[in-house]
């Protein structure tokens, strides 16, 4: 082997597309066995997240398919190409595949661009190996230096495979021996590549997935078809099976991949792949979810997933000043504060993508009243319209979507109050609980709501309190305006206005 196995299992934690698209594909292998009746091949399949790529397939612990994810635009060095084809030969795996959307394409020079690096590794190779105080620093190109490997991290360089190869020796003598193994392995995959009847083609060895999405959200819908066709053949007596109860169920599954994601790094500290094994993942689909629908952590799933399907649809909404059908269509996509601000949202991680949403919301969502949540009508309006039609509103370090004006911070919600006294009544309940975020309120001036509109609304870390002009000037000496003096005083009261998206968008926009 010439290319290490690795790890960026850490990462994961707020990169969620490359755990929806491997679930996806095992979900689609698990859903073939079945329909198949091939339920002893899933028993000694599994999902392997790292190691040997970003996720791989394996059968009879042997990998069976390879695959990279690469989401938005993407480019691909030299060594890319050839650390992928060698990883393919050196793994033995049938097929390597790349996760990229549907307008995008990937080289067709894999296999000459990897036979150039051979031919260049090989010549490499023959360099002698010297220690740097024996050569001067403008000579090293023409020698192979000690102190070097391990330092050039990049997949399938020279220095890298020193480095794997020699593990812990990097002794000139044990480099020496390592130089004559990685020379006869690289004839042995030139041979292959370039056998008798000619090279190779690169869709011998690997192509764009057949299937490709634009979004997380188009994943996680051709998944939850997929759960809902396994259950039917699985679980027929079910006949409570729908779309939102294959949420519920596609949710569980995602827990249990970043449970196992978390458990891999904490245990060897990110120094293998994680392993999702298919009879594992069969147990938990036919498990019996129905009481889970309720919980908090997925109602706060369901409000995400609506930010999402409502940003997919608005640019063919009637109200929307998109031009084209899709972000992928747009030419000014890189420039558009709807998208960038929906990309930060999409790569929080899940702790911060719950605190944002208890922020949006102001309340936390109720196990007793599962359907108590933002409509989409509301997460349209008040995310994804605001977002498009002001600028100046940016999603912060403080998880909370917001804009600076005048000496003011304007904080968006999802509040959908009807009147103030329906406001009053819901924070008051909030800010009472005692789980409740008593810096809830104090992190902004002027709270930007569906339809409210009330200047002076007052605030204490206890209750909410609309008051009058005489309050609030008697009031005028102890509020203050900048978000340090806030996180400073906040046991002091906080004035705030509270305004509409309209008249919202009017300030922010003069």
């Amino acid at each position: 082997m010439l290319i290490s196995p690795f790890s960026a299992i850490f990462s994961w934690e707020g990169y969620e597309y490359q755990a929806h698209i491997s679930l996806y594909v095992a979900l689609k292998k698990i859903n073939e066995l079945v329909n198949l009746d091939l339920r002893d091949t899933i028993d000694v399949m599994s999902l392997e997240i790292e190691s040997a790529d970003d996720f791989s397939i394996k059968i009879d612990n042997q990998y069976d398919t390879l695959h990279q994810v690469k989401r938005g635009a993407f480019s691909l060095k030299k060594n890319d190409k050839f650390a992928f084809i060698i990883s393919l030969l050196q793994y033995n795996a049938s097929k390597g595949y790349y996760h990229i959307q549907p307008k995008k394409n990937i080289p067709k020079d894999f296999v000459s661009v990897s036979l150039e690096q051979i031919n260049s590794l090989i010549s490499d190779l023959s360099k002698a190996v010297k220690d740097k105080n024996e050569v001067n620093e403008s000579d090293y190109g023409n020698y192979i230096i000690l102190s070097e490997i391990g330092r050039n991290k990049t997949k399938g360089s020279l220095y890298n495979i020193l480095d794997y190869k020699c593990s812990e020796d990097k002794s000139k003598q044990s480099v020496i021996k390592v130089i004559d193994d990685i020379r006869k392995e690289l004839n042995t995959y030139c041979e292959q590549l370039n056998p008798e009847g000619g090279e190779l083609k690169d869709e011998n060895l690997l192509c764009k997935y057949e299937i490709s999405f634009n979004d997380s959200l188009e994943v996680k819908n051709a998944s939850y078809e997929f759960i809902k066709n396994i259950l039917q053949n699985e679980r027929p007596e079910w006949t409570f099976v729908d779309e939102e109860y294959a949420r519920v169920v596609y949710y569980q599954l995602y827990l249990e991949l970043k449970r196992l994601i978390e458990k891999e790094y904490n245990d060897t500290g990110a120094k293998s792949g994680c392993q999702f094994i298919f009879s594992d993942i069969m147990s938990k689909l036919t498990k019996d979810y129905k009481s889970e629908s309720n919980s908090i952590d997925y109602q706060y799933y369901l409000v995400f997933e609506s930010i999402e399907r409502m940003f997919k649809k608005y640019p063919e909404r009637s109200k929307s000043s998109c031009e084209v059908a899709s972000c992928e269509e747009c030419d000014k996509s890189e420039e558009c504060n709807l998208k960038l601000q929906i990309e930060k949202l999409s790569n929080l991680t899940d702790e911060n993508r719950r605190n944002f949403l208890y922020k949006a919301m102001m309340y936390e969502p109720d196990t007793k009243k599962p359907q108590n949540l933002p409509s989409e009508q509301l997460v349209n309006r008040l995310i994804i319209e605001m977002l498009q039609d002001v600028d100046k509103l940016h999603f912060e370090e403080n998880n909370l979507i917001q804009a600076f004006k005048d000496d003011m911070f304007y904080r968006l919600t999802l509040d959908s109050s009807g009147d103030i006294d329906d406001f009053h009544e819901r924070l008051s309940s909030e800010i009472t609980n005692d789980d409740s975020d008593k810096l809830l309120l104090f992190e902004n001036d002027v709270l930007i709501t569906d339809q409210l509109d009330e200047d002076n609304i007052l605030f204490d870390g206890n209750k909410v309190t609309v008051i009058g002009a005489e309050e609030l000037r008697e009031l005028g000496g102890i509020t203050s305006h900048s978000i340090e003096k806030i996180r400073k005083n906040y046991n002091k009261p906080k004035v705030m206005r509270l305004v509409g998206r309209g008249l919202a968008k009017e300030e922010l926009n003069r």
